[in-house]
């Protein structure tokens, strides 16, 4: 590994455990209790600002790394049984184990509040393909990509980039989506598959993501300021702006906007994480990026906002509730992979 692989390797590890911590923070808001009759306040925009707008740029950052490093060692179509074993227990193995855990949390509540409910076959198909915590829906992108697309895209990126990052672009820019539904989620959806394509690229493509690195570094106040500019300006713009499943809120003009605050976003992550690619606890947090990923709803958070409603009003309950999932996942990680690392590592995916 040269010298700019490891440096970019730690920054990108850091970025990683930075979006992570956004996307915890976008489930966590509590702007939906927050009474909007009397105007909006500080608290519902600071909210919107943190988890709808600078934290938008974390799922596009997981998809593009995620195809950057898939195809690093994808070089030729053989790769694809090797890389698919991989990705079956770094991937796949996990999703199901979560998914385990998730439905023995839910019917375990559902047992304590007397609700007992079993699951039908045709039921449980659908919770195997629609898991009851939301940040699921990427994970079985990435599973439906790796399985179906990558040696399609292989392939056709290593003849005409252009034919797949073009109309890629065009559709992910005014959210157009491809694909039909599957249980109720987008059977891939466009902002994954395109930014999945871009790590392909530049992974195929190293000198230009070189060159964009080094560019960013010249320019790194400057990326950061116009993304604050952009990313308050969105907020300001459309307060109440939404793109999941339908654009809500504003109209072209605002989700021209908020595009463009993910792209400068994603220069943004990646100059803001330069700094930190040295510190030691920081590399040590983000070893337990992906466990926070799984478990940072459920069930953490049948702890986390029931101890956080303790203290502050349901407006209010982001402030604690978000701070309280981070420490239990890493809490509950750093415990399971202490007491059981095997079983630590089928969870994780070896991570």
């Amino acid at each position: 590994m040269t010298a700019f692989d490891h440096r970019t390797s730690d920054t990108f590890r850091v970025a990683n455990l930075i979006a992570i911590f956004l996307v915890v923070a976008i489930h966590y808001n509590s702007k939906h209790y927050i009474d909007l009759s009397s105007g909006l306040g500080f608290n519902y925009y600071f909210q919107e600002w943190l988890t709808n707008s600078v934290a938008r740029v974390s799922v596009p950052f997981f998809a593009f790394v995620a195809g950057f490093f898939y195809y690093l060692k994808f070089r030729t179509v053989r790769d694809y049984l090797p890389q698919l074993q991989k990705r079956f227990w770094s991937l796949i193995v996990p999703y199901f184990i979560a998914v385990l855990v998730i439905l023995v949390h839910d019917n375990a509540l559902a047992v304590l509040k007397n609700q007992g409910h079993q699951l039908a076959p045709a039921e449980l198909g659908y919770y195997l393909l629609h898991p009851d915590s939301v940040q699921f829906w990427f994970l079985r992108d990435l599973i439906f990509i790796v399985i179906f697309i990558c040696p399609i895209l292989h392939l056709v990126m290593n003849k005409l980039p252009a034919l797949v990052l073009a109309p890629l672009f065009i559709a992910w820019f005014i959210e157009f989506q491809f694909f039909p539904k599957l249980a109720d989620w987008y059977l891939i959806n466009v902002e994954i598959l395109f930014f999945f394509s871009v790590g392909c690229f530049l992974a195929k493509n190293t000198d230009k993501l070189k060159s964009i690195l080094s560019w960013c570094e010249s320019f790194s106040m400057a990326i950061i300021f116009l993304f604050l500019v952009l990313s308050v300006g969105r907020v300001l713009w459309a307060p109440k702006f939404a793109v999941w499943y339908g654009v809500h809120g504003g109209g072209i003009g605002p989700l021209i906007l908020y595009k463009l605050v993910i792209l400068v976003g994603l220069l943004a992550l990646y100059v803001s994480s330069l700094p930190l690619k040295n510190s030691r606890v920081l590399i040590w947090l983000s070893t337990f990026s992906f466990f926070i990923f799984l478990y940072h709803i459920k069930p953490v958070s049948t702890i986390s906002i029931n101890l956080a409603s303790f203290f502050l009003k349901d407006p209010y309950i982001f402030y604690l509730s978000f701070p309280y999932a981070l420490g239990m996942s890493i809490f509950f990680g750093y415990t399971l992979k202490a007491a059981l690392p095997r079983i630590y590592s089928y969870v994780s995916g070896g991570r």
